[in-house]
């Protein structure tokens, strides 16, 4: 049986590093630009490659919700 995977919504790097440490399997989040969350602080520019960087380092994979296909 496949083990479900659990995401998780990273809206800044301080709530990525949470759901990394706390175990997560995939994260997703945006920037500033593009996002679908009206009220997440979401990633600066220059927070984007230290969170992906973060994110690689620990084995996390990178989400992407079906509600953001849609748009």
């Amino acid at each position: 049986m496949k083990k479900p995977e659990l995401l998780a919504p990273a809206g800044d790097f301080e709530k990525l590093k949470f759901a990394i440490l706390y175990g997560t399997d995939a994260v997703y989040g945006s920037g500033k630009e593009f996002s679908l969350r009206q009220f997440s602080k979401n990633f600066s520019e220059e927070e984007l490659p230290e969170g992906t960087i973060f994110r690689i380092k620990n084995r996390v994979k990178n989400g992407n919700p079906d509600e953001k296909i849609l748009y």
